[in-house]
């Protein structure tokens, strides 16, 4: 089965914090330190790929592109990735584990 994910958001860092109404907390610019916005954010924070680095917020890509944000999509292999995802967390405890699957890794192009 195919599912949709999101590579990136196609905004940039500036662009983003200026219309973003949820919390922040790390951001990693390309080239550039990082830098705090929020310090001390209860509750889950989520990786958000930029046009010019990547950040933490309270919303994910996935949120963010069903809420109209401009995105960059792909479709992806969900019953392949599920599968190794499932061999990954086999391998539970042991010393040498495999690297975990991303599900770019299932990208299918269609």
């Amino acid at each position: 089965m195919l599912k949709k994910n999101v590579r990136r958001v196609n905004l940039t860092i500036d662009e983003f914090l200026c219309d973003y109404d949820g919390c922040v907390g790390y951001v990693y610019p390309m080239g550039e330190d990082s830098y705090y916005i929020h310090s001390n954010i209860q509750g889950e924070l989520y990786d958000i790929q930029l046009l010019d680095g990547s950040l933490f917020a309270t919303n994910g890509m996935m949120e963010l592109e069903e809420g109209g944000w401009p995105c960059e999509t792909y479709l992806y292999d969900a019953d392949a990735y599920q599968k190794a995802v499932d061999a990954f967390n086999d391998t539970a405890g042991q010393d040498d584990r495999p690297v975990p699957p991303f599900k770019f890794q299932f990208e299918v192009r269609v």
